[in-house]
């Protein structure tokens, strides 16, 4: 009887070629981003220099995945229960997959944070505006969260790397709870997409904008929730992995590839999500770029004659947004 292995395992084929074309999208959405900036002559900011750490570790966890491809520690079945050191290898890629994840992550949502944090606040500088004390507490609490997790993983066996490829029980005692540091990963992962998704969403409703006009920019930045469904469905696969625990009907390679891929997938899908927003400004003419381009806020300048609202001064920063042929006001 053939065992079930929740949402399926990917074929090496499957893997390869899912993975290979979010490579070559992201290493292209990163780059058109910086061309972007360039091109409406836009300085880079932090927003723009988190996502190139993000890709270079996204990269990592892709390559990773390839080459366990490549050696058949991952997408094929490996019997460890035959014989545990078959299982080393395999482990080993989880270990770095696992560790690299936090990080990829962490890097993606902080670059989002700032983003919003370039748009929405008017003067960076005042500690004690709110929205700007809103985001300096979000980007310290994702920093935390993402080094806490990095560190955890790296060090879950303190200095004794070779016990996290061990067999589990000799790590029993010598190391930091797997399942315990799994189940607060997966958990707080997606609770803290679902924050960075939500957080731009009310001041975008704010704005004096059709509805139309502000469904799609709410669109637009909600594009990161494809990075949140492969988040649930990592999460999923994981808490049915707990329940079942160690049946050996199911392979260790085959589950490991389930979990590492679906990890992989959500650190591409979510650097190209934290992209996508900062690239109409290639596109001058269509609706999308006549939607984002200029700039929001209003910044202390000399007053505008052709403003249609009374007090608003003309934008004269890169961080002050206007759309075109027309002032927004941002409303506190």
């Amino acid at each position: 009887m053939t065992a079930y292995y929740f949402l399926g395992v990917p074929s090496p084929a499957t893997i390869i070629g899912t993975l290979s074309f979010l490579f070559v999208l992201d290493v292209t959405a990163v780059a058109l981003r910086f061309i972007s900036r360039q091109r409406r002559k836009q300085g880079f900011q932090a927003d723009d220099w988190l996502t190139i750490p993000a890709l270079l570790v996204t990269m990592g966890m892709a390559i990773n995945m390839f080459w366990a491809v490549h050696t058949k520690k991952l997408g094929y079945k490996i019997n460890s229960l035959e014989d545990m050191s078959r299982g080393v290898p395999t482990r080993i890629h989880d270990y770095v997959s696992v560790t690299l994840a936090p990080a990829a992550l962490s890097l993606i949502k902080l670059s989002c944070l700032c983003l919003y944090r370039r748009i929405f606040v008017v003067d960076k500088h005042n500690l004690l505006d709110r929205r700007n004390l809103l985001f300096a507490f979000t980007i310290t609490v994702i920093s935390l969260w993402g080094l806490g997790l990095t560190l955890s993983y790296l060090f879950v066996c303190k200095l004794s790397w070779h016990l996290v490829w061990a067999p589990p029980w000799e790590a029993l005692d010598q190391c930091m709870d797997f399942m315990k540091l799994g189940h607060f990963f997966m958990y707080s992962d997606f609770l803290t997409d679902l924050l960075v998704l939500m957080i731009p969403v009310p001041f975008i409703w704010r704005l004096r904008l059709g509805w139309k006009k502000k469904g799609v920019i709410t669109l637009v930045f909600l594009l990161g929730i494809f990075a949140s469904i492969c988040s649930l469905f990592r999460m999923l696969f994981m808490l049915w992995s707990f329940k079942v625990g160690f049946d050996p009907a199911l392979d260790e390679g085959l589950m490991t590839t389930i979990s590492d891929y679906w990890f992989t997938i959500e650190a591409h899908v979510g650097l190209l999500a934290a992209c996508l927003p900062t690239l109409p400004g290639l596109f001058k003419g269509t609706n999308i770029a006549n939607t984002f381009k200029t700039w929001w806020t209003t910044k202390t300048g000399s007053s505008s004659s052709d403003s249609k609202f009374h007090g608003v001064k003309r934008a004269d920063s890169d961080d002050s947004v206007t759309f075109q042929n027309q002032h927004i006001l941002l409303k506190d």
